[in-house]
C-alpha cells in the first residue's frame, strides 16, 4: 500500500505567492514522477481572502484530525511561514504529534527571523517548544539552517536544506519553446525585468533609485501587487515613466514571457527565504541582479551566475546593472552559467527525488546543501 503524505499549506496548489507556485509545482512533478506514495495537499488557508481564511483553516484541522484518528496519514508535510502563520502552522504541528504522525516542517517565511526575534520571552518559548516537536525540519538554505540550529536549537541531523525549484520552460509541454535571451544592444535597448511584490521588502524604492541614474539603452517592467500606485507616482516624479513599465500583478503565463523576452532579472530584496523569481530567471538563463540575504548567495554565486549586492544600497546595484547594460557578453556569461546551476541544482526532477528522500527518512542528513556552509 502506498504512504498518505498529508502537504499542508495556504492556498493548496492554487496559491498565489512562492509557497502556492512551489506546490503547483511538486503536483504536477509528483504525479507525473509516479511516486511510491499519495501526496494528499491540504489548503490551510483558502482563495487569497482573510474573510474565508478561519473557515479554511477549521476545516483543514477537522479534516487532519479525523484522518489522523481514522491512521489515514503517514505523515505530515507542513509548510510554515511567518507571523500569524507560525501559530497556526504550530497547531496543526501539536494536532499531528497528539496523534502520533511523523511532522515534516517546512520553512519558508523571508521574515521568519525578525518576527521571532521582535517576540516576547513567553511566546519566543511557546515558538521553540513548537519546532521541535516536528521530527524534520526543511529549510532553504544554509543560512537558514544556521540559524535553525545555532539560534534555535535544533539538532543538526533534523534539519535538512531543501531548495526551491521551478519547471524548465524549455521543455514545457503547454508552452512553445523559450528562447534564449537576445543580446541586446544596437538591435534594441536591454530589458529588466522584475517580479515580486512592489514594496520596501523587495527593495523597490532602491531599485528606482538605482534606475533613475542608470545610464546607457535600457527598459525595465516591474510586474507585482503591492503598493502599484504609490510606484507609478514615482516614476512620473523621477521622470522614468518613458522606460519603466509597472504591471501588476501577472499570471505564471505572463511571467515566462517577460523573463523569455528579458535580458536582466533584478531583485533587490531587504530579506528573503529562496526567491522562485531568481530560479525562474536561471532557468531562462537570464543575467540576475540580486542582494546578499536569505538563501539568495546558495542560488547565485557573484560573479559566476549573477550579480550580488548588499541590500539597501541603491548605488552598489545601479552599478551592477550599469555593468549589465553596457556589457552584452558578460550577461550572456553570466546567464549561460545560471542556466547550467538552474539544470543540475533547481530543476523540479532534482527537486522530487531530494524531497522523495527526505520522506523516506533515509539516514541522519536529508539532502546535500546547495551551497557550501
Amino acid at each position: 500500500m502506498k504512504r498518505r503524505i498529508y502537504l499542508v499549506t495556504p492556498g493548496g496548489a492554487r496559491g498565489r505567492g512562492g509557497i502556492g507556485r512551489m506546490v503547483a509545482y511538486l503536483a504536477g512533478a509528483w504525479k507525473e514522477d509516479e511516486r511510491a506514495a499519495d501526496l494528499v495537499i491540504v489548503d490551510s488557508y483558502g482563495p487569497d481572502r482573510k474573510t474565508l481564511m478561519p473557515i479554511y483553516f477549521l476545516a483543514a484541522c477537522l479534516r487532519i484530525t479525523a484522518s489522523a484518528a481514522l491512521g489515514r496519514i503517514d505523515l505530515l508535510h507542513v509548510n510554515m511561514s511567518e507571523r500569524a502563520s507560525v501559530w497556526r502552522k504550530g497547531l496543526v504541528v501539536w494536532l499531528g504529534t497528539l496523534f502520533n504522525v511523523p511532522v515534516l516542517l517546512h520553512w519558508h517565511g523571508a521574515d521568519f527571523i525578525d518576527y521571532y526575534h521582535g517576540l516576547g520571552p513567553v511566546r519566543r518559548r511557546l515558538l521553540r517548544a513548537t519546532l521541535h516537536r516536528a521530527e524534520r525540519t526543511i529549510v532553504l538554505g544554509a543560512f537558514w539552517r544556521r540559524f535553525a540550529v545555532g539560534e534555535l536549537g535544533l539538532p543538526i541531523e533534523k534539519v535538512g536544506i531543501l531548495a526551491n525549484a521551478v519547471p524548465d520552460p524549455r521543455r514545457a509541454a503547454d508552452d512553445p519553446p523559450c528562447p534564449v535571451p537576445a543580446e541586446g544592444g544596437a538591435e534594441r535597448p536591454t530589458r529588466i525585468v522584475f517580479l515580486g511584490r512592489l514594496g520596501a521588502r523587495k527593495g523597490v524604492p532602491e531599485l528606482l533609485e538605482a534606475l533613475s541614474g542608470l545610464a546607457g539603452d535600457w527598459t525595465a517592467v516591474l510586474a507585482g501587487d503591492g503598493e502599484v500606485g504609490r510606484f507609478r507616482t514615482e516614476l512620473a516624479v523621477l521622470g522614468l515613466d518613458q522606460r519603466v513599465r509597472i504591471l501588476e500583478w501577472v499570471d505564471a503565463a505572463t511571467a515566462r514571457r517577460l523573463l523569455a523576452e528579458g535580458d536582466i532579472l533584478v531583485l533587490p530584496s531587504r530579506n528573503e527565504g529562496l526567491p522562485m523569481a531568481v530560479l525562474e530567471a536561471m532557468s531562462h538563463g537570464l543575467a540576475v541582479v540580486a542582494t546578499t540575504v536569505g538563501s539568495v548567495p546558495d542560488a547565485v554565486q557573484d560573479g559566476e551566475s549573477g550579480l550580488l549586492v548588499p541590500a539597501g544600497d541603491a548605488k552598489a546595484l545601479g552599478q551592477a546593472l550599469a555593468r549589465l547594460v553596457a556589457d552584452s557578453l558578460l550577461r550572456r556569461r553570466l546567464g549561460e552559467r545560471a542556466r547550467r546551476r538552474f539544470e543540475a541544482e533547481f530543476s523540479l526532477p532534482v527537486y522530487v527525488e531530494r524531497l522523495a528522500r527526505i520522506y523516506a527518512g533515509t539516514g541522519t542528513k536529508l539532502v546535500q546543501p546547495v551551497a557550501a556552509e
